[in-house]
């Protein structure tokens, strides 16, 4: 039953084609008036992909626009808005509607919340995502993205995540940039450190296939380096963390950041119990601000720095 639940979306029609599917195939059979599953001939039928056939053909059966409309939906992602939906078929609300219900009664998606569907099964999404060709991709990410940036709010915080993986994904290398080190910034306050490495490595990535060049250029690697040094020492891997905010220090002109990214130097070797190189490097970063303290107030310095250092990585995702 799970099986037939999982992957025919716990739609009665879904669940008809399946269970006529797997009897067809000899992997459902009836024994003493009970029906089982033969484990062997269910093993080949899903290693031969005879689920995502079958999806196939659920979807093939729906009309061109139905599809055309699940297309952008799988653009979207798991779960999507019907108003933006709207906006980027550009099909009148009743016709939209009627779309949704269809895929809706086929077991495809299913309402959330007000104005919000989702599908019910990862497979469909796959599916319909994939027959779409890799430019053709681009050129929706991109237009996703644009009607995004233009209808809502680029303050929310969800919505700069959901511009850096849609421009990242679409054909405005500039503009994946900028948000792919703002949706870093934010996933590092929150504690995501995954996504905060994954958009902290994209941006750098991207910032060689630019044309920004200067304070421009310098200022995102900054960024990127220094959310990537905040992360990794937030997870404990302090020799990463140091790497990066050395790599920022290079391209960093400011004495103000320059101090910055030193104490945060020091801070760090401070954690490692190198507490010679931690005062060496608390000594640098005063000096960036014409300012010194007696090698045997550092150490007051340095526990200090540290304590508050770990209460900023421990607090951020409250912040």
């Amino acid at each position: 039953a799970s099986f037939l639940v999982e992957h025919a979306a716990g739609n009665p029609f879904n669940i008809v084609a399946l269970t006529a599917s797997l009897v067809e195939e000899g992997a459902l059979m009836q024994a003493e008036g009970v029906w089982r599953l033969d484990a062997p001939s269910l093993k080949l039928y899903v290693s031969q992909g005879k689920p995502a056939r079958l999806v196939e053909t659920l979807i093939e059966a729906l009309t061109p626009d139905v599809v055309d409309m699940l297309e952008w939906a799988a653009v979207l992602g798991h779960e999507f808005d019907s108003r933006m939906l709207r906006s980027l078929v550009e099909i009148k609300p009743e016709l939209l509607a009627s779309n949704l219900e269809r895929a809706k009664s086929q077991g495809i998606v299913a309402p959330v919340e007000e104005h919000r569907f989702s599908f019910t099964h990862d497979t469909f999404r796959e599916h319909l995502y994939n027959r779409l060709a890799w430019n053709e991709r681009r050129s929706r990410h991109q237009k996703v993205a644009e009607e995004l940036e233009r209808t809502f709010d680029t303050g929310d915080r969800q919505l700069v995540l959901d511009l850096a993986e849609h421009y990242s994904r679409g054909t405005d290398v500039e503009k994946a940039l900028d948000y792919s080190l703002s949706a870093a910034e934010i996933a590092s306050h929150s504690q995501a450190h995954d996504s905060a490495m994954r958009y902290g490595k994209s941006a750098l990535m991207m910032l060689r296939g630019t044309a920004r060049q200067g304070d421009d250029r310098a200022d995102a690697e900054r960024r990127a380096r220094l959310t990537l040094g905040d992360t990794y020492a937030g997870i404990g891997d302090y020799d990463l963390a140091i790497e990066q905010y050395e790599a920022a220090l290079a391209v960093t002109s400011s004495n103000a950041m320059k101090a910055e990214l030193k104490g945060r130097i020091a801070t760090v070797h401070f954690m490692k119990g190198e507490l010679e190189v931690a005062a060496t490097q608390m000594e640098q970063a005063l000096a960036e601000l014409s300012l010194r303290l007696p090698r045997r107030r550092l150490q007051t310095a340095l526990t200090t720095a540290a304590g508050a250092f770990r209460i900023v990585l421990s607090n951020r995702k409250t912040a």
